[in-house]
């Protein structure tokens, strides 16, 4: 199983034993879902747009805990791309790109390129 297999494969778990049904949750209406959802969105979009990434990168991982949108993963990686955390920005790119099925060949393009471009700066880091 690749790297990525198995990214995707904990990141799948943890989004259903999050979303694994007790009580509390299955009283959950959709409504209140959908405004838990938005709350994290806001609460995101708010911090990237302050260049905090730092505290929007969770609150984008809890939007798509809640409704896992594959642009997300792009929004996350983006958010770390912006902190120069390179690996982290390019695993969430190949999952981004792994999970978005119907993303269009050019996207593809475009997210190779940033995937290449995380990929050479990780491995400048590590060359003295």
């Amino acid at each position: 199983m690749s790297w990525i297999s198995q990214l995707l494969a904990g990141v799948t778990i943890g989004a259903l034993l999050q979303g694994f049904p007790c009580r509390a949750q299955e009283e959950e209406s959709e409504e209140t879902r959908v405004q838990r959802f938005k709350l994290q969105y806001a609460q995101a979009g708010k911090s990237y747009a302050a260049g905090d990434f730092a505290a929007a990168i969770p609150a984008l991982q809890a939007a798509y805990a809640i409704q896992p949108l594959p642009p997300l993963l792009f929004n996350i990686a983006q958010a770390y791309r912006r902190m120069e955390l390179w690996s982290s920005a390019r695993v969430y790119f190949e999952l981004y790109r792994h999970v978005d099925l119907n993303m269009p060949k050019e996207t593809s393009l475009s997210i190779d390129n940033l995937v290449a471009e995380a990929r050479e700066k990780e491995i400048a880091e590590h060359t003295p």
